[in-house]
C-alpha cells in the first residue's frame, strides 16, 4: 500500500525539529564509549597552536600526531585513556 500525496504532506508537517543537547551535563564518571562520543573532542589545540595530545604519559594510543582528545576536568585525554579510567579518582 502506497501513501497518497496528502498523507506524505501530513507526515512531513508532523516532523519535529532535531533536539539538541545544549546545557546537558555529561557524567564523566561513567567511562563508556557512548559518554565519550557525547563529549566535545578536539584534534588541534588552538591555545598551543599544535596538535592536541593526551596528558597521560603512559598513553597506549600509538597513532602519534593525529589524536582526538577531550578535556575532562582540565585534563586532556584520548578515548583509550578515558575508557581505561585515567584520572577517574580526581572526579570523585
Amino acid at each position: 500500500m502506497s501513501l497518497s500525496p496528502e498523507d506524505i504532506q501530513r507526515l512531513l508537517k508532523k516532523k519535529e525539529p532535531a533536539k539538541t543537547s545544549k546545557g546537558k551535563k555529561i557524567d564523566t564518571s561513567v567511562r563508556e564509549v557512548e559518554v565519550w562520543f557525547q563529549m566535545h573532542q578536539v584534534l588541534f589545540d588552538e591555545e598551543l597552536e599544535q596538535m592536541a595530545k593526551c596528558s597521560n604519559s603512559n598513553c597506549t594510543d600509538s597513532r602519534g600526531r593525529a589524536q582526538l582528545v577531550a578535556e575532562i576536568n582540565g585534563v586532556l585525554m584520548c578515548r583509550r585513556c578515558f575508557l581505561d579510567g585515567y584520572k577517574l579518582e580526581i572526579e570523585v
